[in-house]
């Protein structure tokens, strides 16, 4: 349940300008008949499509992307936009970047996840601060900020479906269509549901070949009769990614997966960053009050 509270500065960075912290979503039409209370049925070959997405990220030993995500709140003219990077080589080689603008200012910080196999580091460019443990024999305890909405990062770390916790917090009505543009086509996956007092939609591109996804979109259209006076009110909102990079073959050097952090920054206890027994957290934000 989501109370009633003031975000911090760094918690308005991770979540870039509040979009529920739920796994996202868009609606455009009821999912579930007021008579029945059950779910429209889904496409058979949207639900293959979905399997197949899950297994060819399960299946890759390696990956390299680019991600240029823009969200936003009631306006798509107002999106802030997050520039994400992320090497992947089974079972535990990470280097993960997540460039984000300043909040109410001008200027760009980034927070970066790096694993050699050797020791773990995670920076925080807001507060220039950096922790450092022994690596994990696999990464599938690290816990990471909420703007990273792809559901690659769960598939690949966890080795899990995506869209399980999803299927369990609401029902689903889940389809696919052929789309072409000039010069490109894919696969349109698309999530209809309604979750926490919003209509919610995902579309998904899935490539035909590899299967993998090259871009989403996600729109949450308030349900205004049904606003609790015990949860923060949902609000339009959206998110747009584009993917300019998705290699599945990349010629990754050890080099690839290291992070120096640069001189002058400060060294924090891994009270948040832990071998597997306990979930990490990222690290504070650049106005967070340590209790």
């Amino acid at each position: 349940m989501r109370r009633r509270s003031h975000c911090n500065c760094f918690a308005l960075c991770l979540l870039l300008a509040g979009l529920t912290p739920t796994l996202p979503a868009f609606a455009q039409q009821a999912l579930v008949p007021a008579e029945t209370g059950a779910p429209l049925p889904s496409d058979p070959a949207a639900i293959a499509l979905r399997d197949r997405v899950v297994r060819s990220y399960h299946e890759v030993r390696a990956l390299h992307e680019k991600v240029t995500q823009r969200q936003w709140k009631i306006r798509p003219e107002d999106a802030l936009t997050v520039e994400i990077e992320l090497r992947y080589r089974k079972p535990n080689r990470l280097y993960l970047a997540i460039d984000y603008p300043q909040i109410g200012q001008a200027g760009r910080w980034q927070l970066i996840y790096a694993c050699d196999g050797k020791s773990l580091t995670v920076y925080n460019g807001a507060r220039n601060e950096f922790q450092t443990v022994k690596s994990p024999a696999r990464l599938d305890r690290l816990v990471l900020p909420q703007a990273l909405r792809g559901p690659e990062f769960a598939a690949l770390l966890r080795d899990a479906s995506p869209f399980e916790a999803l299927e369990k917090s609401a029902p689903i009505r889940y389809s696919e269509s052929l789309e072409e543009r000039v010069g490109a086509s894919w696969h349109a996956l698309k999530l209809d549901l309604h979750q926490e007092g919003a209509r919610r939609t995902i579309r998904y591109q899935v490539g035909l070949k590899d299967s993998l996804i090259h871009g989403f979109t996600i729109s949450i259209l308030p349900d205004l009769d049904a606003a609790s006076p015990f949860l923060d009110p949902e609000v339009k909102s959206g998110v747009e990614a584009t993917y300019t990079l998705v290699d599945t073959a990349p010629h990754f050097t050890d080099a690839d997966f290291r992070f120096s952090p640069p001189v002058g920054a400060k060294e924090d206890k891994p009270r948040q960053i832990k071998p597997a027994g306990d979930k990490p957290k990222p690290p504070a934000g650049p106005d967070e009050r340590r209790q």
